[in-house]
């Protein structure tokens, strides 16, 4: 362990230790250091909560976040190397004890899609790694994904269409991926009424292919290493919509994992995942629900506790596959 003896930094300013353990941690981060995975393994004590979408080849849907297997495989190769993977409950229940936290880290999926079953999961049982997936519980039962409408609308030239059927001047045909999980634009249950009515009348493809249901989730055989959790039931952006459908997003979501036999997480995954995306009741509603506490995402490299005025939530790193060393 290095000592607090001053050293010399590149500007010849004298610094302690510690500092100069803090700047190469921000390099490690950064860049990550797989070449110097000892020194990387010792500086990468912090937690660490990854979150995937999709792990499918490439190429990708535009504005979809995914991963391609090859480089989901090389993520997994480096936590291995660095940190003890555990399911994110157990992770969280250290963080609400108070307990040792440092040098632990776990994989999350959210939305449930099809990808996740035919690419990640043969990577996860290979390594045996532990993950949770926070499905999406009105897909469960062979539903359709407003926003995988609001693609296909986007991927087809019927964005303008699409808004004019919309009747919300707020909404923007250019700006269409955007605007429609803008809280400051349209509610979500709006424009999911409306991505049902459109995709009839244009005769769009539905999204049961790309989400499995609830009869191949407990078909599946994953030796306890694969936990569910709830994502809502719509995936509504619960700050668009008022407390009452807040509720039933947060309820109606738990219930559908319960009634499957699916559910083994006590955790929300908040939809979208930003500061912006929830209000302050969503932690009450969460809490009355069943749930013991809320995660969400950022694009950025940040796993944080933060008390509140009720569970805790936890912040995720989304991963891209322009992250081929990821900054562990």
């Amino acid at each position: 362990m290095l000592g607090r003896s001053p050293v010399r930094c590149e500007s010849g300013v004298a610094v302690t230790s510690r500092r100069y353990v803090r700047r190469l941690r921000t390099v490690v981060r950064r860049y990550g250091a797989p070449w110097f995975s000892p020194v990387a393994a010792w500086l990468r004590r912090e937690p660490l909560i990854l979150l995937y979408h999709r792990v499918e080849p490439a190429p990708y849907e535009t504005g979809i976040h995914a991963v391609t297997p090859e480089t989901f495989d090389h993520h997994m190769a480096l936590l291995q190397r660095s940190y003890e993977i555990i399911h994110v409950d157990e992770l969280y229940a250290r963080y609400a004890a108070a307990k040792e936290v440092r040098g632990l880290a776990a994989v999350t999926f959210d939305d449930g899609h099809r990808s996740v079953l035919d690419h990640a999961l043969p990577i996860l049982m290979r390594r045996h790694i532990p993950a949770t997936s926070f499905l999406i519980g009105g897909l469960l039962r062979g539903g359709s994904y407003w926003r995988h409408t609001i693609h296909q609308v986007r991927n087809a030239g019927l964005s303008a269409l699409f808004t004019t059927f919309l009747r919300n001047p707020a909404v923007r045909a250019e700006y269409l991926i955007q605007d429609t999980k803008d809280p400051r634009r349209i509610a979500s249950d709006e424009i999911a009424e409306a991505c049902v009515r459109f995709a009839y009348e244009h005769a769009l493809s539905s999204s049961r292919a790309d989400y499995p249901t609830a009869d191949i989730y407990r078909s599946l055989d994953t030796r306890g290493l694969l936990r569910f959790g709830s994502h809502t039931r719509h995936h509504y952006m619960l700050s668009s919509v008022p407390d009452h459908v807040v509720e039933l997003e947060i309820s109606g979501g738990r219930e559908d994992l319960l009634g499957s036999g699916l559910l083994t997480s006590s955790l929300l995954a908040i939809p979208f995942g930003g500061d912006h995306t929830f209000r302050e009741s969503t932690y009450r509603l969460a809490i009355s629900s069943g749930h013991t506490g809320i995660l969400q995402s950022h694009g950025t490299r940040t796993t944080r506790a933060l008390p509140l005025a009720g569970p805790q939530r936890l912040y995720r790193f989304m991963p891209s596959s322009r992250d081929r060393l990821i900054a562990l």
